[in-house]
């Protein structure tokens, strides 16, 4: 099986890895979202309707910035 994986804003832009954070299973990544914004399913277009931008830190912490100005968190408990 493949699996996407997320990095920081910069590595996807090909500077390696600055911020020197984990690489993050898109899989992970949904269910965490799924989890903090209290969702059944994951819908592409209803999502980029609500969240602004996401911030994962290098300690597994993740931001969610939503489009009405709150943020929420949830952790990944380092690296995945």
């Amino acid at each position: 099986m493949s699996y996407k994986y997320w990095w920081c804003e910069l590595a996807t832009r090909g500077k390696g890895n600055p911020c020197k954070a984990h690489q993050i299973r898109e899989v992970l990544l949904h269910k965490t979202i799924l989890n903090t914004l209290e969702l059944e399913k994951w819908d592409d277009a209803a999502l980029l309707e609500v969240i602004d931008h996401i911030v994962i830190t290098p300690e597994g912490q993740i931001h969610i910035h939503l489009k009405n100005g709150t943020v929420k968190h949830a952790e990944f408990g380092g690296a995945q």
